[in-house]
């Protein structure tokens, strides 16, 4: 997981945890003292919950406008929080994957079971925030991005992304400012 600042860009790499949620807050609150529009580099399979949820604390406050761009995975974690972004792009080449969220407390053997496609884990009230984000976003029923999630819905490319509303754009390769 590396940080690097350039400009207003962060690349916000690898596993979701403690560490990469605070160097990701202390970045941005940096960042927004210039008041100016922080781009996200985003590459992730996901990590844990409770650090997804002070990140988008941080951007939901940070009173700037902060754009998502998905580089190559982005799947879990990274993929609620491009949905919380201001402006949601894609490389061509990412992918993207969208599941019900757990709580880091919970027993993962429960990850294993199933019935039909609807998952069995217990929903959290996070869900219903990340729900609802989506649902705004995408212009689908809640009941809708539910069950997208209890089936672990992916998008193989941006064209695809982009076509159902999971980005708002893609991002082009000599793609200087959004």
């Amino acid at each position: 997981m590396f940080f690097i600042i350039k400009m207003r860009y962060v690349d916000v790499f690898g596993f979701f945890d403690e560490n990469l949620a605070n160097k990701f807050i202390s970045t941005i609150n940096h960042l927004k003292l210039y008041g100016e529009t922080i781009i996200l580099f985003i590459d992730s399979e996901g990590g844990k919950t409770s650090a997804l949820k002070s990140m988008i604390d941080c951007i939901k406050t940070s009173g700037v406008p902060v754009y998502g761009v998905a580089l190559g995975n982005c799947y879990s974690c990274a993929f609620d929080l491009l949905q919380f972004c201001d402006k949601r792009f894609g490389a061509r080449k990412a992918s993207y994957l969208f599941h019900s969220t757990w709580t880091d407390d919970i027993d993962y053997t429960l990850m294993s079971y199933s019935f039909g496609e609807r998952s069995i884990l217990p929903k959290t009230e996070f869900d219903d925030v990340i729900y609802l984000n989506f649902s705004r976003r995408m212009g689908l029923s809640v009941k809708e991005i539910e069950y997208m999630a209890d089936s672990e819905t992916w998008w193989t490319s941006s064209e695809n992304a982009l076509r159902e509303g999971v980005i708002d754009s893609i991002w082009e390769i000599n793609q200087k400012e959004a």
